[in-house]
């Protein structure tokens, strides 16, 4: 008599994550936007998608811009990694993992400016980000609150700092 596996019952490894590599061309930006997005939808966070996707856009720009500038070469550029984690049940993590050693960092612009305003727009965003830097480059990373109430309560603190170590 043969018998039947046990049902396969859910075991956690972890707080849940996405993680993708991605070219570091221009084109990957939209990829990202697209991959956060669906992230969150499958996760139930329809209400984070908005910021979430211009979080992602704005640190997969830098993490482009920084490689374009060490690595001028577009065949040799290699790639940068996206990763999207919930490290607890109130919030999400969204980082990108370049070569560069540059750290980002917000900035004063003029109104004129054709740049230089992504890093604000994702302190303004996110409830805290920062950087992690490693010997082969540096991981970007901002934080977003998926409490409805908390997020409404609690205006966000414009200008983190940016050196500010992975929790």
């Amino acid at each position: 008599m043969t018998r039947n596996p046990p049902p396969l019952a859910p075991t956690g490894t972890g707080h849940p994550a996405y993680s993708q590599s991605l070219p570091c061309t221009e084109r990957s930006v939209g990829i990202a936007r697209l991959s956060v997005a669906a992230t969150l939808r499958a996760w139930g966070l329809e209400d984070l998608v908005d910021d979430a996707r211009l979080i992602a856009s704005e640190l997969a720009t830098n993490a482009i811009r920084h490689a374009t500038r060490c690595i001028p070469d577009p065949e040799q550029r290699g790639c940068f990694r996206l990763k999207v984690e919930r490290p607890s049940d109130h919030l999400v993590r969204i980082s990108t993992f370049d070569r560069s050693r540059t750290v980002p960092r917000v900035i004063q612009t003029s109104e004129t400016a054709e740049s230089g305003r992504g890093m604000a727009v994702v302190a303004a965003l996110s409830c805290r980000w920062g950087v992690v830097t490693r010997p082969w480059g540096k991981g970007v990373w901002a934080e977003c609150d998926t409490t409805p109430t908390t997020a409404a309560s609690h205006p966000r603190t414009p200008y983190p700092p940016t050196r500010l170590e992975k929790p």
